[in-house]
C-alpha cells in the first residue's frame, strides 16, 4: 500500500490494508459511525470477538452508511475502542474500474465534509506488472499488484480524535472490486502494542528475579559502618573472628542489613585469603580489585541486587582503604 498508514487483515486469501474510515458526525461530536476513541468494545451490543485478534465484527453501528455492508472495531481492555473499520458493497461487471473509482471518489468527498480534504491520491501499479492494460485495472487489484486509495495523514487536527484516514479499493475478482475505509484513533499504537503483547504471552512468559534495589547513599553509609566493624574484628578477634562474624551476619539477612553483610564479607574475603596463605602478601591494588570485585558479584547476583555497577564502586574504593589499614594491621 506504499506509504500508507496500514492495518492488515486477512479475509480467506485477501489481505485487506487500509488506514482509516468514513465518518457521520453527530451534532454530539460522536466519531465515524457513531464509534468514539477509547469506548469499551462491550459498548457495542451488536460486535463479536472476531479471529483476527484485537478486532470486533459488527452487523450494524450506530450511524450506518448505505454504502457499507459490514464494519469492524479494533480496540484492546486498556485502551478501548482505537479504529474503526467498513468495508462497502460489491461492485459487479467492472474490470476497468470505472464505477469503482466513482464509489471512491463519492466516499472521499463525504468524508472531507467533516474532515478536510484528502492529503493525496495513491493510484499505482508494482513495477513489472503484467496488468498494465486498462481492462485489467480490476484483475491488477485483486492480484494486490496495484493501489488505489484516498489518503488522510496525521495533521494532528482532524476532529473526533482522529488521527489517519482511508479510503481503499479492493478487487473481488477480475471484474468486481469494493471500497473499505478505515479511521484510526490517536491511541491507536498504544492499542496495538497491548494486543501484541498480549499475543506474545502465547511464547511463555519470562521469569523476572525480583531486585532488591539499595539506594545509595544507604549502601554506602553501610558500607563505612561494615568496614570499621571489619578492621575491628580483625584486630581482636583476628581471622577466626571474622569468619564468625561473617557466618553470623547472613543467618538473619534483611533488605536494610544485607548492604552490611556484602561489605563485610567482600571486605574479608579480598583479603584474607592473601593473609593466611602469605602467597599474595602484601596483595596488590590489581590483586585487590580482582578478588573484590569477583566477590561483590557473586553476592549481589546471589540476591537479587540490581544497579551492580554503583554499588560494587562503592564498595570497590572503600576495599582500597580497608586493604592498606590491613597492611599496617599484620605489620603489627
Amino acid at each position: 500500500m506504499g506509504a500508507c498508514s496500514s492495518v492488515v487483515m486477512r479475509r480467506g486469501a485477501l489481505f485487506l490494508l487500509v488506514a482509516s474510515c468514513i465518518s457521520s458526525a453527530s451534532a454530539n461530536e460522536e466519531g465515524p459511525f457513531g464509534v468514539e476513541m477509547g469506548t469499551p468494545a462491550a459498548t457495542y451490543h451488536y460486535c463479536r470477538p472476531a479471529a483476527n485478534p484485537g478486532w470486533y465484527e459488527c452487523t450494524q453501528l450506530r450511524h450506518g452508511h448505505p454504502s457499507f455492508s459490514r464494519y469492524e472495531i479494533e480496540a484492546s481492555p486498556n485502551t478501548g475502542v482505537c479504529s474503526v473499520l467498513a468495508i462497502g458493497n460489491t461492485i459487479e461487471n467492472d474490470r476497468y474500474g470505472v464505477a469503482l473509482k466513482q464509489e471512491a471518489a463519492s466516499i472521499a468527498r463525504q468524508i472531507a465534509e467533516q474532515y478536510g480534504l484528502y492529503d493525496r491520491i495513491n493510484d499505482e501499479l508494482s513495477s513489472g506488472s503484467i496488468w498494465s492494460d486498462p481492462q485489467d485495472w480490476m484483475i491488477g487489484l485483486k492480484k494486490n499488484e496495484r493501489t488505489f486509495a484516498y489518503l488522510w495523514n496525521d495533521d494532528g487536527s482532524r476532529p473526533n480524535h482522529v488521527s489517519s484516514i482511508s479510503v481503499v479499493a479492493f478487487g473481488a475478482s477480475e471484474d468486481s472490486g469494493f471500497i473499505a475505509v478505515h479511521f484510526n484513533f490517536r491511541n491507536k499504537d498504544t492499542c496495538r502494542q497491548k494486543v501484541t503483547a498480549d499475543l506474545a504471552r502465547a511464547f511463555g512468559k519470562p521469569s523476572r528475579p525480583s531486585k532488591r534495589v539499595v539506594p545509595k547513599y544507604s549502601f554506602e553509609r553501610v558500607a563505612h559502618s561494615a568496614i570499621a566493624d571489619f578492621l575491628s574484628t580483625y584486630q581482636n578477634g583476628g581471622t577466626t573472628g571474622v569468619r564468625i562474624k561473617m557466618s553470623r551476619c547472613y543467618t538473619k539477612t534483611t533488605n536494610a542489613r544485607l548492604p552490611y553483610c556484602l561489605a563485610f564479607d567482600a571486605a574479608a574475603e579480598s583479603i584474607l585469603p592473601g593473609i593466611e596463605s602469605q602467597s599474595n602478601f602484601p596483595p596488590t591494588e590489581e590483586y585487590k580489585r580482582e578478588v573484590f570485585d569477583k566477590r561483590v558479584r557473586i553476592n549481589l547476583a546471589k540476591h537479587g541486587i540490581s544497579a551492580y555497577d554503583e554499588q560494587t564502586q562503592i564498595i570497590s574504593d572503600l576495599s582500597l582503604s580497608v586493604s592498606n589499614n590491613m597492611l599496617g594491621l599484620h605489620a603489627h
